[in-house]
Order: C-alpha cells, then structure tokens, then sequence
C-alpha cells in the first residue's frame, strides 16, 4: 500500500499545484466593487409597456409579444 502512495506522490503534487494556480487565479479575477447595488433601470420607456400589445395594428402587419 506504501508503494502506491509513493509512486503517486509525484502526481498528486502536480495535481494539487495546479488546483492551487487555478483557484488563485480565479479568487484573484473576483471583484466585489461591480456588482449590482441597487435596480436596474427599465429598458421600457414609461407608458409604453403594453400599448403595442393592446391597440389595433395597421394592416398587414404582424405584433408577436
């Protein structure tokens, strides 16, 4: 049993420095200062939601909502 862990040692080494670089490296691309703090503002002007659902179109043409 020894000699499977000693044979793996080098393996398992490579493997943990590797997990330790890409964690690093990702906490590191984290910034805290771009998150959203408040609402986004609506993308819809006010008053028009639901007008171009509601109201008669001009002929031929087509309103998929």
């Amino acid at each position: 049993m020894m000699s499977l862990l000693a044979h793996r040692t080098p393996s398992l080494l490579l493997f943990g420095g590797i997990q330790t670089a890409m964690w690093t490296w990702v906490w590191s691309q984290q910034e805290t200062s771009k998150l959203v703090s408040g609402p986004l503002p609506s993308a819809i002007p006010k008053g028009h939601i639901g007008q171009a659902r509601f109201q008669r179109h001009a002929h031929g043409t087509y309103a998929y909502a």
